[in-house]
């Protein structure tokens, strides 16, 4: 579904279930009750045709036979469409926590449960981020029966109050509760159930599932913008049940926090944190011990003020199913306050004496997780100081030509910053005021210091550079809603999802080999034909090869080539695994697919110059 036409809904649904919310949940259950017919109906016809196809073999099997020459493709539809609507739903990812590890914790969401009527949680879940949610997973897929899972984030823990905390919890499980009525919460689980279905069918193709993805692709989208109001509203709903039990103030500041923690914890705990992968090549410090170390209390009134007024300016959008700090405050009649008793942390009062030991669990899962990326980052700032240094030199005996002199500065807002770079970058774009990398970087470092010129640069780059549009739509976008202006950043948003579109569009053409498509000669740079050469002369299995050019109509500016490879005579390969193993070895930065084995390739071989390699011997 196109973004235009989701608002389009949400904005008319927000009127229609305001002047009429009984009509509006009818309209949900009976859009609910079409999915859940389109399945049944589904599976029914697939049970009816099995059924047909067996009863003719067991009492005609004349008939049978008669039969299977004309409709042999029908049983089969019927056994993979019924395999189908056997999907497995992923679980949520966390440290799973027993009852001995931290009690009391099990014993605050055990009351809370009994307060909000809450059914069974079976799992609760530590996990590292800053944040908290109840997830559902369905034993039975869309046919119910769910398993209640509560994850929860250290980091959070880490720096709310014990009962800003117990706020979170009993806002994440109001969700679970009564309070939304039976139907209500119903529709409310249904919209991440349909949603997570979609998922599974586009990352993992299902035999015979085409029937039900292509339903899916129409319906999860629609039901989800159809809910979409019913979803907001129970946002409202669970901050009011989470008044009712830990009171107005806690929950203000419960709200307060989870709106502003997360960036405080960005930019004053993780920034600094992996600034030392500038100087070690290991991580010497451990960062969910160090958090659970830090002396308990409220983050800083002069660094959390700029983050706080940013969050208060904040309007909620169409694609925001939480609303803005400020509307969810004003609707529970508060203000914004971190304020609280920080005697003691939530990760201590709730993990108690094992809270070092978790901590240390997800410390090493952390380290495993970002190993890579931190030597990485190490490697890459030791080469960012040769680089530089050998620059400079040439610098000062030389004048540097542009993409050196481009390349210095990228090198030199890294190493240095932003204050010693910005007036060299604004210099280099009054001299090349078409580099469409200096403009880009001038208008986030102009954005970055409230400089509204910044915009207008971004427009320039974005017309000038297709691939500058979601980058630039990003900026733009969270620097005018962080303000407010909720049209204007729709604005760009627009741009954004047009642009990903076009991409999807693209993706899409680069996927499909049909016999009908238009090939042409190579396009590639020599060395990089030679490297390809080099890669084929390695792989004994590969016969011969073709390089070829396809004709598209999508991002023609981003060419796709096709590199068909033909095994050698008397070598038994598995055609794909020889394709995998070739493109594996591709060279980074080009757009090539490999295949084997192609109804293509008589008129592959047709093009002028295709044959790119051939053994010496056979």
């Amino acid at each position: 579904m196109e973004r235009a036409e989701f608002a389009k809904i949400v904005e008319r649904l927000e009127h229609y279930a305001v002047k009429h919310p009984r009509a509006y949940k009818w309209r949900l259950v009976m859009l609910l009750a079409l999915g859940y017919g389109f399945v049944l109906t589904t599976g029914l016809v697939s049970i009816a045709l099995s059924a047909f196809m067996i009863g003719l073999l067991l009492m005609r099997p004349p008939l049978f036979l008669a039969f299977i020459k004309v409709g042999w493709i029908l049983p089969l539809i019927s056994f993979y469409t019924l395999r189908s609507l056997w999907v497995t739903l992923p679980r949520p990812v966390g440290r799973e926590l027993q009852h001995w590890e931290a009690p009391e914790l099990f014993t605050a969401v055990a009351s809370l449960r009994s307060k909000l009527k809450v059914p069974r949680i079976r799992k609760i879940l530590l996990a590292s981020e800053f944040n908290a949610g109840v997830t559902q997973i369905p034993r039975l897929g869309l046919f119910g029966f769910p398993r209640n899972y509560l994850r929860l984030g250290f980091s959070l823990m880490a720096v709310a109050s014990p009962e800003q905390f117990q706020a979170v919890l009993a806002h994440e499980l109001a969700h679970l509760g009564g309070q939304h009525g039976r139907m209500a919460r119903r529709i409310y689980q249904q919209r991440a159930t349909w949603a997570a279905l979609q998922g599974v069918f586009q990352q993992k193709a299902r035999a015979g599932g085409w029937v039900l993805r292509r339903f899916l692709n129409w319906y999860a989208p629609y039901f989800n913008a159809y809910s979409f109001v019913l979803a907001r509203r129970q946002e409202d709903e669970a901050d009011r049940a989470s008044v009712a039990v830990v009171g107005r103030e806690t929950t203000a500041q419960a709200l307060t926090l989870a709106s502003v923690g997360s960036a405080y914890c960005q930019e004053y705990f993780w920034k600094p944190f992996l600034e030392q992968s500038r100087m070690e090549p290991t991580p010497t410090q451990l960062p969910h011990l160090q958090m659970l170390r830090s002396p308990p209390t409220p983050m800083p009134g002069s660094r959390t003020e700029a983050i706080l007024a940013r969050e208060l300016l904040r309007r909620t959008d169409l694609g925001d199913t939480h609303p803005a700090l400020a509307q969810r405050l004003e609707a529970i009649g508060a203000s914004a306050s971190v304020a609280g008793d920080f005697s003691i942390s939530a990760a201590r009062r709730y993990l108690g004496r094992n809270a070092e030991a978790l901590a240390r669990e997800l410390d090493e899962a952390w380290q495993v997780r970002n190993a890579k990326a931190w030597r990485d980052r190490y490697e890459q700032h030791h080469r960012d100081l040769g680089l530089l240094t050998l620059l400079d030199e040439k610098f000062t005996k030389t004048s540097l030509s542009e993409g050196e002199a481009w390349q210095r500065l990228l090198v030199l807002e890294r190493l240095r910053g932003k204050s010693v770079a910005q007036p060299e970058i604004e210099r280099f774009l009054s001299a090349y005021p078409e580099h469409s990398g200096a403009q880009f970087a001038a208008a986030r470092l102009r954005l970055e210091d409230d400089d509204e010129s910044g915009l207008d640069l971004l427009r320039k780059v974005m017309t000038a550079d297709g691939n500058a549009i979601k980058p630039g739509a990003e900026l733009a976008h969270r620097f005018l809603k962080a303000r407010g202006r909720n049209e204007e950043a729709a604005d760009f948003a627009k741009l954004w999802w047009g642009r990903q579109g076009l991409e999807n569009e693209a993706q899409r053409e680069r996927s499909w080999f049909r016999p009908g498509d238009t090939y042409l000669p190579a396009s590639l740079p020599a060395g990089v034909i030679q490297e390809i050469r080099e890669v084929l002369s390695r792989n004994r299995a590969v016969g011969s090869a073709y390089l070829v050019r396809k004709e598209i109509s999508h991002l023609r500016e981003h060419p796709m080539h096709l590199l068909f490879l033909v095994p050698r005579l008397f070598v038994l390969t598995d055609l794909r695994k020889l394709a995998r193993a070739v493109a594996s070895q591709h060279p980074t930065g080009v757009s090539l697919a490999t295949v084997a084995g192609s109804k293509a390739y008589r008129r592959i071989r047709r093009v002028r110059g295709a044959r790119l390699y051939r053994c010496s011997w056979r």
